[in-house]
């Protein structure tokens, strides 16, 4: 490799951030084979927030974890891939079933839109994967209403859809559980859904939330 594909490539490591993380090279390994299986929808710091709360943060309790909010599957397959730190992984998601909630994003709902196919392909092979279709809870909340949780991971895009999946896995949570919820933030003055949900949530229960690596933000049960 000459001198400039070699600096080419350190710059773009640069950019993605990929430099801070090189000693994390299971971490890394399972980046990579995430790349190049599904679109990547968070940043590597916010990867490395899921990577670490499973490996490190939860290794030693027992519990479930589950996705809101999975779009192309990648932040799921950085959960799956922690396969040693999980009993059970569901994922819950509309994918191709077409969603007629008013639209609080300032993006077309159709741009939401993942064949079902695509993501079970994805995760074939997953045997502690479990697909879990349809509108949140009411569709699919019956699928792990026995369950307790160790991590739960809200990626959704609706205030509701946020609401309704803090106050439904806050309860399940073990002990020393936690809920990280992406795109919390204030961008031009304006406040996202995550981060109007979480405030109220958090007020409500008392509770100091703990902000991460890029838009995330955790909610922990002591």
């Amino acid at each position: 490799m000459n001198l400039s594909k070699i600096l080419i490539e350190l710059l773009w490591k640069r950019k993605l951030g990929i430099e801070e993380y090189a000693h994390e090279k299971e971490f890394i390994r399972i980046y990579n084979k995430i790349k190049n299986k599904s679109k990547i929808h968070i940043t590597i710091g916010e990867n490395f927030n899921l990577y670490w709360l499973l490996k490190i943060r939860t290794k030693s309790i027992k519990g479930s974890v589950a996705e809101i909010g999975v779009h192309h599957g990648s932040s799921a397959l950085m959960l799956a891939e922690c396969k040693n730190q999980i009993d059970k992984l569901f994922l819950f998601d509309t994918w191709d079933i077409i969603n007629d909630y008013k639209n609080e994003t300032n993006h077309n709902p159709k741009d939401y839109i993942v064949p079902i196919k695509f993501i079970k392909q994805l995760f074939r092979g997953y045997d502690n994967v479990k697909i879990c279709q349809g509108f949140f809870p009411n569709d699919t909340s019956h699928f792990v209403k026995n369950e307790k949780f160790k991590l739960v991971h809200i990626d959704a895009n609706l205030k509701k859809s946020i609401r309704d999946s803090l106050n439904f896995f806050y309860p399940r949570l073990v002990k020393d559980g936690c809920i990280i919820l992406h795109d919390y933030k204030v961008k031009r003055g304006i406040k996202t859904g995550s981060y109007e949900e979480v405030n109220n949530f958090c007020k409500k229960n008392k509770i100091r939330p703990i902000k991460m690596k890029g838009n995330h933000i955790l909610i922990l049960k002591c």
